[in-house]
C-alpha cells in the first residue's frame, strides 16, 4: 500500500488475507468496525511485538495484548 516495493501481488495478498481473518479479529478487539488500514497497522505491530511460533506458523501473544489495550482505552 505505502510502500512503493509492494505491488499488486501484495496488495491482492493482504486484503485476500483481511477478509479471511478480518471478522475474527474484529471481534476478537472488540470492535464493531475494522479496514484494511488498521488490519495493516495491526500486522506491522505484530511483527514488530509479537512473539512468532514456527510450529502455528502464526503470532500468539498479541491478540491478548491488543485485547487488553483495548480494554484499558
Amino acid at each position: 500500500m505505502g510502500n512503493s516495493k509492494c505491488g499488486l501481488g501484495a496488495y491482492d495478498g493482504a486484503n485476500n488475507h483481511f477478509n479471511k481473518h478480518a471478522k475474527e479479529i474484529m471481534d476478537t478487539l472488540g470492535k464493531n468496525s475494522y479496514n484494511l488500514k488498521e488490519y495493516i497497522d495491526d500486522a506491522n505491530y505484530i511483527i514488530k511485538n509479537g512473539q512468532y511460533t514456527p510450529e502455528l506458523n502464526g503470532y500468539v501473544k498479541f491478540m491478548e495484548e491488543k485485547v487488553m489495550q483495548n480494554m484499558v482505552s
